[in-house]
């Protein structure tokens, strides 16, 4: 399977509540983002476009939408949420969405609980080539850690819009 990544911030990657986004320019930079994407998927002919995002996240951002959906409508290819919602995440003994007060330790320890998470989500969809979208801290973790067996990946891009943004990646 090829699994071509793309690495960005949660604030580029849904239609919700701006946070490090200049305000003037936020559905600007998001609509060029879903353009990327859907160029992106349609150089490479991926059949899904895979998010680390779940609707309780939208809800959270008081988002309709994610510029990754909207992408995979726009080339009419497969879109999947991958990212754990409320109860997986309690399944998995995930604390809710916000943990940067929790000890690096414990992040790293959550980070590879969810990565793990989507690799096997992504795998179930049997799909052959696919654009997974995910915050930029991720996209090196996924290019060092153990990927199941058959995933060859590739980065696209490391840090979509970071020129946007304030430079710490979440």
């Amino acid at each position: 399977m090829a699994l071509y990544l793309i690495g960005t911030d949660h604030d580029i990657q849904h239609d919700g509540k701006v946070n490090r986004l200049p305000r003037d320019r936020a559905s600007e930079i998001r609509k060029e983002f879903a353009e990327y994407i859907a160029r992106i998927a349609d150089q490479n002919h991926v059949e899904l476009i895979a998010e680390e995002c779940c609707a309780d996240i939208l809800v959270t951002y008081g988002a309709t939408t994610s510029m990754p959906k909207l992408a995979a409508e726009a080339v009419n290819i497969r879109h999947a949420y991958v990212d754990p919602g409320n109860e997986d995440r309690r399944r998995l003994g995930i604390p809710d969405h916000n943990y940067s007060a929790y000890p690096e330790a414990k992040k790293q320890e959550i980070y590879c609980i969810r990565e793990k998470y989507w690799m096997e989500r992504i795998a179930e969809t049997r799909c052959s080539k696919v654009l997974l979208i995910c915050g930029a801290l991720h996209v090196s973790r996924l290019m060092e850690s153990p990927k199941p067996i058959g995933f060859d990946c590739q980065v696209v891009e490391k840090y979509w819009g970071s020129e946007y943004l304030p430079p710490t990646p979440r």
